[in-house]
């Protein structure tokens, strides 16, 4: 037997698909897709060893998809995809888990409620530290991928799925509701990359060019070129304590024609940095 088909007789090709299932069932459509910027682990166990959102969904009775993006966790980054990033574990500390030390941000004040101190050197802290994965440093392509991937999800499931996104997996949801609208019966959007037409991290630079993402979503009218086709404005914060946003400058803006139909819920920790620019999505 040569070695390919030794290698096939070990490993026969199999398709392999992971879900979980909660105790009962619900009288509506109890079906949810999460993904997250990092592993769907984070959604299992808390990284003090308490059970996460999975556990909660579950013993609410619905059927629960957790998804790793393409080029991270179980469906890891390969040779020639581009180059990845990690977060040094001084800049968690100061945008998530201590950043009540830090004071970056006036309401980083109101961040009391992560387990330990927060910093490297606590337990807490080294597991969570610990259990992030690389990303690509291509969002175009990450979420171009990943939109593909989970509409695939989405047809094998045949039935509409309320879709949660957090962080840079927040504009997955809004691109497969773009191209599977059918399937997606509501978005619930976890502190979302963005804000729109911007990203973050204390201060706001150009990002997410398509408003609500990087990669390509559908416009009325039509847009060919993001730059110029959808022009923006800057509109001052109502509060000190908020970052100015940035809207388009048309009269008549283009709309997101596929997403009209389906509710979102945007969720904001009161203390997060999103705080400050989450309500540019309202």
């Amino acid at each position: 037997m040569d070695k390919t088909a030794a290698q096939t007789a070990q490993h026969p090709p199999h398709h392999r698909r992971s879900f979980y299932i909660g105790g009962r069932e619900l009288a509506a459509s109890g079906s949810l897709a999460c993904m997250d910027a990092d592993e769907n682990q984070d959604w299992i166990t808390k990284p003090d060893g308490e059970p996460g959102w999975a556990s909660y969904f579950l013993s609410q009775g619905y059927e629960l998809y957790l998804v790793d993006q393409p080029f991270r966790g179980r469906s890891p980054w390969s040779p020639g995809i581009g180059d990845v990033i990690v977060y040094p574990a001084e800049q968690i500390q100061k945008m998530f888990t201590a950043s009540r030390n830090y004071k970056l941000w006036p309401q980083a004040e109101l961040h009391t409620q992560w387990p330990g101190s927060g910093m490297m050197g606590d337990p807490v802290f080294d597991r969570f530290y610990a259990s992030g994965v690389q990303m690509i440093k291509d969002p175009v392509l990450q979420e171009g991928a990943s939109q593909a991937a989970c509409a695939a999800l989405l047809d094998t499931i045949g039935r509409p799925v309320i879709v949660f996104g957090h962080s840079a997996g927040g504009p997955i949801p809004f691109l497969l509701g773009d191209v599977r609208p059918g399937l997606v019966k509501s978005i619930v959007a976890l502190e979302p990359l963005g804000p729109p037409f911007s990203k973050v991290s204390i201060r706001t630079v150009p990002g997410s060019p398509y408003g609500i993402s990087n990669a390509p979503i559908t416009y009325e009218p039509p847009v060919t070129d993001p730059v110029a086709d959808l022009a923006t404005r800057e509109v001052k914060a109502a509060a000190p304590d908020l970052l100015d946003g940035r809207l388009q400058a048309s009269d008549t803006p283009r709309k997101l024609v596929n997403l009209e139909r389906i509710p979102v819920l945007v969720v904001t920790a009161p203390a997060s940095y999103h705080a400050l620019y989450d309500c540019w999505r309202m």
